[in-house]
């Protein structure tokens, strides 16, 4: 597609299958595929305004690493894992030999040449056990639903039915005084509705 008034752009239709591979494999930026295609940014802003299907395979691959990428950390906080912790202190590591001057007798001698760096000095192997909340939103999120009634096996969703007694409409009372209020809340909590008639919740 050329620009009126200006060179032909340098967008190849091959440059969306392309796109979409590096995005979904390696999780490339915007920055990362320009220095692929040889354009600056904005350049590659222009090819999503003008050519919409480079811009949906940005979006798909991308999609597709997000969530390949967020599935895989889940999976490791679902079932734990090990690490290695690693203790590093200021010491002196070798980096290749010198010379050496030996001051009593004046021969050149090779020696280590020891240079200032941050030492390993322990090791040591922790685990990280199954996190309870990942486990829960997986199962929330993933867990099969019922045949028959149609609700997942696992799922944290509370269903709060609020009706009158015996399952038939709620009733109201008007409240007058505090004495009335009193009274009204005493006939809730030994189970008794408003009018008097033993409520559903009663035990």
């Amino acid at each position: 597609m050329a620009h009126p008034g200006g060179r032909p752009t340098t967008y190849k239709e091959e440059y969306a299958e392309a796109a979409q591979i590096l995005c979904e494999e390696a999780g490339l930026t915007d920055k990362q595929l320009c220095r692929i295609f040889g354009c600056v940014e904005s350049t590659l802003n222009l090819w999503k305004i003008e050519h919409p299907k480079f811009s949906e395979s940005l979006t798909k691959g991308k999609d597709a690493y997000n969530v390949r990428t967020a599935e895989a950390c889940l999976q490791k906080r679902i079932k734990g894992y090990r690490y290695i912790e690693t203790t590093r202190e200021p010491g002196f590591i070798q980096k290749g030999m010198k010379d050496e001057v030996d001051p009593k007798t004046g021969e050149v001698r090779q020696v280590p040449n020891m240079v200032p760096d941050m030492v390993v000095t322990k090791k040591v192997s922790k685990a990280f056990p199954p996190d309870p909340k990942s486990i829960q939103y997986f199962l929330n999120n993933r867990s099969p639903r019922d045949p028959e009634t149609g609700e997942k096996r696992w799922s944290n969703v509370q269903r709060l039915n609020i009706g009158g007694p015996e399952g038939g409409p709620l009733e109201f009372q008007q409240v007058k005084d505090r004495k009335d209020l009193r009274e009204l809340g005493d006939k809730l909590l030994n189970g008794i509705s408003p009018n008097g008639k033993p409520g559903s919740h009663a035990q």
